[in-house]
C-alpha cells in the first residue's frame, strides 16, 4: 500500500497534465506488474527496500535532500543480507 501511494504521488509530479485518477490507475498498474508482484513475496526485504527507494526519491523530488539521503541509507541497510 504504501509504495503505491508514492508511486501515485510521484506520476503526479512527473505528469503535471495528467488527472488525479489516472495518476492512481497508472500507479495500480505499476504495482501489480507481474514482476514486481511476484518478487515481493518471493523475497521479504523488497516491499520495504522498494518503499524507502520511492520514498528517498519522493523527498529528493521536493527538495528534502537531507531526508532523502537518510532514506537512502535506510534503504541500502534494509537491502543488505547476510
Amino acid at each position: 500500500f504504501g509504495s503505491h501511494s508514492l508511486l501515485s504521488i510521484l506520476l503526479k509530479q512527473l505528469n503535471v497534465n495528467k488527472s488525479e485518477g489516472q495518476s492512481s490507475w497508472r500507479a495500480l498498474a505499476l504495482s501489480l506488474f507481474p514482476l514486481h508482484l511476484f518478487f515481493h513475496f518471493v523475497y521479504y526485504t523488497d516491499p520495504g527496500s522498494t518503499f524507502f527507494v520511492l520514498l528517498s526519491y519522493t523527498l529528493s523530488a521536493t527538495r528534502y535532500h537531507f531526508w532523502s539521503g537518510i532514506v537512502g541509507c535506510v534503504a541500502v541497510c534494509f537491502r543488505q543480507t547476510n
